[in-house]
């Protein structure tokens, strides 16, 4: 997956990889609070069944402190 990303984002712009084990959710309100924007998909669809494979979505909004957009799903 890092090597996708490093390929889609290219050389153009500045850019950091973080990868950690953890509680999906508190690792993103972390990584968020490093950034001045936060680009995210939908949690539609998510499995919410594994909790180490999903996000609590609202948590991430109101805690993340960083304007965010939410990318709809199915949208080209």
């Amino acid at each position: 997956m890092r090597e996708e990303f490093e390929g889609l984002a290219g050389t153009a712009v500045d850019k950091e990889w973080r990868g950690a084990v953890g509680n999906p959710t508190r690792l993103l309100i972390d990584s968020a609070r490093a950034a001045d924007f936060v680009v995210t998909g939908s949690h539609e669809g998510a499995s919410v069944s594994n909790v180490h494979r999903s996000i609590d979505f609202g948590s991430l909004v109101l805690q993340a402190g960083r304007p965010m957009l939410v990318a709809s799903t199915g949208v080209r």
